[in-house]
């Protein structure tokens, strides 16, 4: 079978060359009559010598074959024209301060961190703050001069900067006992012959990660008068614990969380206004004016935004909670306080543009709040940030 293949394409070939040898004879010929042709024949001769050139090209060029050759495409020269899509990692990890979800790997970045606790102060010349906006929880509650104070927590982000950084009170190191042993950043600190509002002997008494008591943990700015000019970077920070040892994780007592749905059309409280009472300066009293859009309360100094310095945004919280609380003085020859953070209360949880009234209940330092409502039920939060403001008894707080 193979021979009378090659036999056949033989023959093919054998006859294309005499086609071709045979038209070149013609032509010949027809070049010696043109010499002694006449005007006419001359005429016919070209006719007749672009139909032979033409068939001299076609037979050179294979047209008359009776085979296909057949070109299989290979995927190494053809287009690439799929879209291959990258598996998208799923978040269905709940951040622990927060209850939002993020993908594994994030996850496992931001809980093999410990919580970081950072007094920031709220005088009039400190203000606007920086890196507020970034805390997972803020606590607020007032120190001597009726001037409340902030206690930032944070996990889930790391802000550069951080300010400006004041000096710790007793009832601080109460609020962050629920935390895992977290670190901790102040400047200096309470000292008092009144046990409940000598800081610095509860810090050691405690064994506080008082990063505040290491070297190189905050910087001072130009643009401020002292003391209202020292800030911090937790990243930095984060490095110098590091470099103490400070690094095992304990376990944190958590809120539950549900999901905060926005817009938000029901709303009951458009606006919560809150003083600080006998005890505090009722000039720096706090309103929070309510999103629908995002969900979220925003904050005023009376009627003034509250903004972060570095980006200029208001700050904003998810939840809003109200806990009133005793305070007294120390008795200790200062103006300092004692402001009762641990035990039982009343508690009034904002989001979602309404309130839940019902009880807070801290039995000791070293757990956190928990929020229950008229049934004993704990209070959900919204997933994100929470503020909450520690407030004296007779604290007005209107919505």
């Amino acid at each position: 079978m193979d021979d009378l293949i090659l036999d056949e394409q033989t023959m093919k070939k054998d006859h294309t060359a005499d086609t071709v040898k045979g038209n070149v004879t013609m032509f010949n010929t027809l070049t010696e009559r043109w010499k002694s042709a006449t005007r006419i024949q001359k005429i016919s001769l070209i006719t007749l010598g672009l139909v032979i050139v033409g068939a001299i090209i076609f037979a050179m060029a294979g047209f008359g074959k009776t085979e296909t050759s057949l070109s299989i495409p290979t995927l190494s020269n053809q287009p690439n024209n799929l879209a291959i899509d990258t598996p998208q990692e799923p978040k269905d990890k709940q951040v622990p301060l927060t209850g939002e979800f993020v993908t594994q790997s994030e996850y496992a970045d931001i809980t093999a961190r410990k919580v970081m606790a950072i007094v920031v102060e709220n005088h009039p010349d400190a203000r606007p703050q920086s890196g507020l906006d970034q805390a997972d929880v803020i606590y607020e509650t007032l120190t001597e001069g009726g001037i409340s104070r902030f206690l930032a927590m944070y996990q889930s982000k790391e802000p550069e900067v951080v300010g400006p950084v004041r000096s710790v009170r007793k009832y601080f190191l109460d609020l962050i006992g629920g935390y895992g042993d977290p670190l901790f950043m102040h400047i200096g600190g309470a000292v008092s012959d009144n046990p409940e509002a000598n800081a610095l002997a509860v810090l050691a008494q405690r064994s506080v990660k008082s990063v505040g008591l290491l070297n190189g943990t905050f910087y001072r700015v130009s643009d401020r008068f002292a003391p209202h000019n020292a800030y911090s970077n937790a990243i930095e920070l984060r490095k110098i614990a590091q470099g103490a040892g400070w690094t095992s994780i304990s376990g944190l007592d958590v809120w539950k969380y549900k999901d905060a749905v926005a817009p938000v059309e029901n709303v009951t409280v458009p606006e919560i206004s809150i003083n600080w009472g006998s005890w505090g300066e009722n000039v720096w009293s706090v309103s929070w004016q309510f999103d629908g859009e995002t969900n979220q309360y925003k904050r005023f100094h009376q009627t003034v935004e509250h903004v972060d310095a570095l980006t200029g945004k208001q700050l904003s919280a998810r939840n809003v909670v109200v806990l009133s609380t005793g305070m007294r003085s120390a008795n200790d020859g200062t103006a300092r306080i004692v402001v009762d953070v641990m035990g039982s209360g009343v508690a009034k949880v904002f989001r979602d543009g309404t309130v839940v009234e019902g009880t807070w209940s801290k039995p000791t330092w070293d757990v956190n709040y928990i929020f229950t409502d008229a049934q004993g039920q704990e209070i959900l939060m919204n997933r994100g940030n929470t503020w909450v403001m520690v407030v004296p008894l007779d604290s007005e707080v209107s919505y």
